[in-house]
């Protein structure tokens, strides 16, 4: 949790904190890190010698979403991507499927890649997005989500190469 929430400190600051204190940044970035895969390994060893909790998943699932954050904030998109891809292996493998997180983290993941260039990848995630959505139970997920994953759709499919360094 230490690292959770330094991670969350570190990710509220504003532009000209962050300026101003950026080496303890760093080193916070690093704890942070450190803590998180610390907490990584416990949770991965937990599960191996309870593979039928749910409890235990939804923690590893939590540290890995937080990794990925923590390496988007690193600028680190490659690694922010597998993390989530960690993430949704397990939350797909859930008994209890929780639709709306899904589509949250497929949702990351179409975007980080768009921001990357990588636009084929990012227009499967959104469609994979949008698929998940509609599949997803009665009021699960809120209509107005899929317009919005409906409109970064649109924009990765005429998104031209180079334009989003650009932006």
């Amino acid at each position: 949790d230490y690292g959770m929430t330094l991670l969350s400190v570190v990710q509220s600051q504003d532009a000209e904190a962050a300026m101003v204190a950026g080496d303890a940044n760093e080193e916070d970035l690093e704890t942070c890190f450190m803590n998180l895969d610390a907490a990584r390994v416990c949770f991965e060893k937990a599960e191996a010698k309870n593979a039928n909790d749910e409890a235990i998943q939804l923690r590893l699932a939590e540290v890995h979403d937080s990794l990925a954050q923590l390496l988007l904030e690193q600028d680190n998109a490659s690694g922010a991507v597998t993390e989530f891809e960690h993430v949704l292996l397990i939350l797909n493998n859930m008994k209890e499927k929780n639709h709306k997180r899904i589509v949250g983290i497929l949702f990351s993941v179409a975007n980080t890649l768009l921001g990357e260039q990588e636009i084929e990848a990012a227009i499967k995630r959104f469609e994979e997005t949008l698929a998940t959505i509609d599949a997803a139970p009665a009021g699960t997920i809120d209509p107005e989500l899929r317009g919005e994953v409906e409109s970064f759709l649109t924009e990765a499919k005429t998104t031209k190469p180079g334009e989003m360094e650009e932006i």
